[in-house]
């Protein structure tokens, strides 16, 4: 089973509005990235939104036709807060269902606490059950790069879509270049992030979300970006899978006129519903 949280809780900051909204050839954002995870083999997916956002997105999310596949909760102060939340989502899910017990750190199966969801021990273990973190604002991704990443993930236990680095890279300081940083080995990391679910308990819990116990926590107050560094953080092996399209980020408003641009030729103004 496959759980997708959908990070759409953003305030829009850089670029001037909530650009999970923005509209591309005739659909939201948000639900371009929904379908195209539901269609790379999410079985289920949780969307994280704006607390003021919440009850108009899940009527968007019936008017959409995806109410029998996706949840919508809370989102966080932060990316992070908001997949810890998002993860609450997808463990309450998960217990609802009746379907799960999921292990946490080895040694056999165990209850699973997480946050203010307990989770009982049921009929299969962790490594059956994964989590797919996506941004609502790569609407580009391709199926395929979805179910390419999910694939690596069940095999290795974690992995990241992304692409090399083909710019030269220089290391800034006051404005002046102090080195070259050699490329070959640097990857531009994007999403989807899929992991076993038990892993990515472990690293929210220790950057301090969740029921941290004592052999979970670590750097709480460190910064993180994306999702995988939760795993480096606590020395847990993550796999880079190479995308094979355009998977644009929207992030500022110089984005718009080529994401708008992209969508049209992709979709025209094609309803997916």
């Amino acid at each position: 089973m496959v759980y997708g949280i959908l990070v759409a809780a953003g305030s829009g900051s850089r670029i001037g509005f909530r650009k999970q909204y923005a509209v591309l050839a005739g659909v939201e954002m948000w639900e371009r990235s929904a379908r195209a995870l539901l269609a790379g083999g999410v079985d289920r997916l949780c969307i994280v939104v704006p607390e003021a956002d919440r009850a108009e997105m899940i009527e968007k999310v019936k008017t959409a036709s995806l109410h029998h596949t996706c949840r919508v909760v809370t989102g966080g102060d932060s990316r992070i807060a908001s997949v810890a939340q998002g993860m609450e989502g997808v463990l309450a899910w998960i217990a609802a269902e009746g379907s799960a017990a999921v292990r946490v750190g080895g040694g056999g199966r165990t209850v699973v606490r997480f946050g203010d969801v307990h989770v009982q021990e049921g009929t299969f273990p962790g490594e059956a059950v994964w989590v797919a973190v996506h941004d609502a604002a790569r609407p580009f991704v391709a199926v395929a790069d979805v179910q390419a990443v999910i694939e690596v993930a069940k095999r290795d236990g974690a992995a990241v879509l992304g692409k090399p680095c083909v710019d030269t890279i220089k290391r800034v300081q006051n404005q002046k270049i102090v080195e070259t940083v050699p490329r070959e080995m640097l990857w531009n990391a994007q999403t989807p992030q899929v992991f076993r679910l038990d892993w990515l308990v472990r690293g929210l819990r220790a950057a301090g979300f969740g029921e941290a116990s004592r052999s979970d926590r670590g750097p709480v107050g460190r910064t993180f970006t994306d999702d995988a560094s939760l795993l480096e953080a606590i020395h847990l092996p993550v796999t880079m899978v190479a995308a094979t399209t355009v998977n644009l980020k929207v992030t500022t408003q110089d984005d718009l006129p080529f994401a708008t641009w992209l969508a049209e030729r992709l979709w025209g103004q094609e309803d997916p519903s």
